[in-house]
């Protein structure tokens, strides 16, 4: 998908007691994400992080993986590693495009949230619009952010009332729903 950025954001996070914060980067999160949106065909995957302990640990992931010993171990990794980049902020990744609209994913229903199969389409109607498929750590994204999203998607629903899923998990969920 040549129009879809997979974002996973680590600025404007809300935390368990709902203070706006920054998370850390998990190696996991960075691996699994990079697989599925490789899997998928998805362009880029972005990360969102200004902290500089949490540029430095991905800049050194990602030179391992790519460009050190782990992508002659593995060149499968490497492949799905090298769709991955690092922005301070969403302005900088916003700057690459001239047309661009937000998904934001939530575990949460809203009026304005729209089914996979709606975004689906809305997507593939639009091949030169650039969408932004945002994912928060934490628990959740910052509802300002929420607020000017040009959509949301319907939260994922499971069989229970029990909805606490790993960013990972739900990335790999979606992006199926959305590309597969």
């Amino acid at each position: 998908m040549n129009n879809v950025n997979i974002v996973l954001l680590h600025n404007n996070i809300v935390n368990k007691y709902g203070n706006i914060v920054e998370t850390s980067i998990t190696n996991i999160d960075v691996h699994d994400i990079a697989r599925t949106c490789r899997t998928y065909g998805v362009s880029e995957y972005s990360i969102i992080t200004r902290l500089s302990s949490q540029k430095k640990l991905l800049a050194d992931m990602l030179s391992y993986w790519i460009d050190g010993d782990g992508g002659n171990i593995n060149p499968d990794r490497k492949t799905a590693l090298s769709i991955v980049n690092h922005y301070d902020d969403l302005s900088e990744l916003e700057k690459k495009y001239a047309d661009f609209k937000y998904i934001v994913t939530d575990a949460r229903f809203y009026d304005n949230s729209k089914s996979y199969i709606e975004m689906k389409k809305i997507i593939e109607d639009n091949p030169q619009t650039q969408f932004f498929v945002l994912f928060g750590t934490g628990w959740g994204i910052d509802p300002i952010l929420r607020e000017k999203s040009h959509y949301v998607l319907n939260p994922i629903e499971g069989k229970t009332d029990y909805n606490h899923l790993s960013v990972r998990a739900a990335a790999a969920i979606i992006i199926d729903r959305l590309f597969g």
